[in-house]
This record gives C-alpha cells, structure tokens and sequence, in this order.
C-alpha cells in the first residue's frame, strides 16, 4: 500500500483566471472552489461542462483533487488536460476514475494552462462541487499500521433545566479517522511535526490520503494526534487523528 499523502496548500486562488463553458450561478461561484468551505459549492449552469485555468505562467502540479461534487455514477467522462497554450492541445491528458464524493488522481506536469473536463448526461442536476484543489502533494515515508480506526462524533445540543428535564436538540454527525503508526523513524516523527505546522493544527483544512492506490481522499482538520487524547491540542509523533470538515460527506 502507498502513502498515504496529505495537500495543504490549494493553487487555486483570485490570480487564476478562470474560463468557464457554462453560466456560472451567481451565488455558488467559482470562488467557492477555494474557499476551504465543502458545504459552499460552485454550482456550473450544465451537466457537462470544461473549465480553463489560467495560472499566469507554468505551475508544476501533481494532485487534483474534487471535495464533495455530485457526480453520478453514470459519470461517463472527465479528464486533466494541460499545455502551454490555452489549446491545452499538448502536455498530459489524464482520466479521473470516479468513486466516492471525495476523489483525487495524481500526476505530474508543468504547465500555464490547465483544464478540467466533467460530462454526466445522465445527472438531472447542474454539476457542482466544494472544493477543487489544483494542488502539490506530499507522501509521508512510513503507511500507518494496520487497524487504523473510524469513528462517529455527534454534535447534539443537550439541555437540561433547573428541574431536571433534559431535552436534546439533534444536530449531525461528524465522521473521524485515528490512523497510528508503529517503529516510526526519525525521517516520519519529522514529517508528521511538519504536517502538524502546516495546518497549525486546526486552523487549515486539508486534503488527506490514507492510500495511494486507493481513488478516495479526505477533507477536513486535524483534531489531535493519536494517542494524545487526554491531553488535547500538543502534538505528539504517535499518529493522527482527522475529522471531516462539516457534515454531509460519508467518508468511506
């Protein structure tokens, strides 16, 4: 099994020009797709569409990665195309297999212009997705171990009053991952402090990707490290503990 890998730092931003092939709602626009908000999406105006990013001058990428899109699974195509004209008739051409709501696909290219293709004739929606991250990505050198562990968080306000009557508002769940690692080297406790920099551990959502083989990836915080659970917010090179930005997405 590879990885996993992790992305922090998302390319897209207001200095990229977007060239859009459909009307873009002018509320769910394309600024949404960097906005670290998955529940805000950029709704395009079709059920196919293609979308030129013009970063200014050639920018080296290795992960796309599409957070909570609404994608069918009669999803017939999409693709990465890339060049250095705004034909992106050169470069690479890269199919996205489809799989949960949260996918990704690695590759490797320099380019100024990049493009993303989504068809789905069969979708009664207009497609839509969270985040859109254009992105560079880092694999850590160990995989954690075998048995890593999902759980459920509720969010529930509980109230009691001063007679003893309790009364529980429901709210939604969160889903979370604990993913330990054992024999860990000098080279992955390095890592794993530098990952816990990046994202100051809450303050930066991020990309996560248990399994390089795997056509799934995670979006949301870090909560704590593994192992560090009675003692909340100090990082500790035993692990990782993760939880999905905001409800919505089933992280499977």
């Amino acid at each position: 099994m590879a990885g996993p890998a992790y992305v922090v730092t998302n390319l897209l931003s207001a200095s990229v020009t977007f060239t859009p092939s459909s009307t873009i709602d002018t509320v769910y626009t394309l600024a949404n797709l960097y906005d670290g908000r998955q529940n805000k999406p950029c709704r395009f105006g079709a059920n196919s569409f293609t979308l030129l990013m013009d970063f200014g001058s050639p920018v080296a990428l290795t992960f796309v990665g599409l957070i909570k899109h609404n994608a069918t699974s009669a999803i017939a195509n999409m693709s990465m195309v890339s060049g250095t004209t705004s034909a992106v008739n050169n470069g690479i051409d890269q199919a996205i297999t489809w799989a949960t709501k949260n996918i990704y696909q690695t590759f490797t290219g320099t380019y100024r212009y990049w493009r993303l293709w989504m068809d789905d004739p069969t979708n009664p929606d207009d497609l839509e997705m969270g985040e859109l991250y254009m992105a560079v990505h880092t694999t850590l050198s160990q995989n954690f171990a075998y048995g890593w562990e999902q759980g459920l968080v509720d969010t529930n306000d509980e109230h009691m009053t001063e007679f003893g009557t309790k009364t529980v508002y429901e709210k939604y769940e969160i889903e979370t991952r604990r993913f330990p690692f054992v024999n860990r080297t000098a080279t992955l406790r390095d890592e794993l402090k530098t990952l816990w920099q990046a994202t100051k551990r809450n303050v930066t959502p991020l990309v996560l990707v248990p399994d390089l083989t795997a056509n799934v990836c995670l979006f949301g915080r870090l909560v704590n490290n593994f192992g560090a659970q009675n003692v909340p917010h100090i990082y500790y090179s035993s692990g990782i503990e993760f939880a999905e930005e905001a409800p919505g997405v089933t992280l499977t």
